[in-house]
């Protein structure tokens, strides 16, 4: 058998395989940021801690408006107006008309002077049985009729008008002093206060003799001013005597 010879190997062009890209090279690590010197930084704090702080702006507030000021002059205003148009009636002066009348004095008249520091004044005290009678019987009820009244004045300066006065107690005793009545209710015609006080004549008084009574009177004195009036005095009358015939 012939020996077969080998046949050449074929070889076809084969491309050698690209070369293994190069491995890149491992990022460097990071470096660690350097120190601060010593001098920057304390620099830097100082600057921060001298800083001064911005102001700190407050909010504006609302001016109140001044009302105040008006609102108490509109007080005293009105207090002044009330104070004056409130004030008591000044008595008129009447001199001894009502002292020396048979309709207002048939039992007695009286005068007293009371000086103050706003002027002086002279009282009359005016006591009448009413009925223009000084005459009554044992058992009988009489009305007796107490008349105050101004007899004359005299103001110590500009700024006093004039005095009136306000009835405080009107009492009847008898001539031992014990207590028979008193005023219940004042009236007013114009000239001065009036109070009529209820009476019963004693059964055991005697015929043809006479009751001795004695009144008294306290009043509080005001005095008048240009704006407002001020009380000035409780006078206390000394007892103004007077005597009821019994028939």
């Amino acid at each position: 058998m012939a020996s077969e010879k080998p046949e050449p190997a074929v070889t076809d062009d084969i491309e050698p395989p690209p070369p293994e890209p190069e491995p890149e090279p491992a990022p460097a690590a990071d470096k660690a940021p350097a120190a601060p010197k010593e001098d920057v930084w304390a620099e830097d704090y100082e600057e921060h801690i001298d800083a001064e702080e911005p102001p700190i702006s407050k909010p504006k507030k609302a001016k109140p408006r001044r009302y105040g000021a008006a609102v108490v002059l509109v007080i005293v205003i009105v207090f002044l107006i009330l104070w004056t148009v409130l004030s008591p009636r000044v008595l008129p002066q009447a001199g001894d008309l009502y002292m020396r009348s048979a309709r207002y004095a048939n039992l007695t008249g009286n005068s007293v002077d009371v000086d103050t520091y706003a002027g002086n004044a002279t009282w009359a005290v005016s006591v009448s049985l009413m009925g223009g009678s000084d005459h009554a019987v044992p058992g009988e009820h009489i009305n007796v009729t107490v008349l105050l009244t101004k007899v004359s004045e005299t103001p110590s300066n500009f700024w006093f008008i004039g005095f009136g006065v306000q009835l405080k107690n009107v009492s009847i005793l008898d001539e031992n002093g014990s207590f028979l009545a008193k005023m219940t209710n004042s009236s007013d015609f114009g000239f001065g206060p009036i109070v009529t006080i209820s009476l019963t004549v004693p059964q055991n008084q005697p015929d043809y003799s006479r009751w001795n009574l004695i009144a008294y009177l306290r009043f509080l004195m005001f005095t008048d001013m240009r704006i407002g009036y001020l009380p000035v005095l409780d006078v206390e009358i000394n007892p103004v005597s007077f005597f009821i015939y019994i028939e």
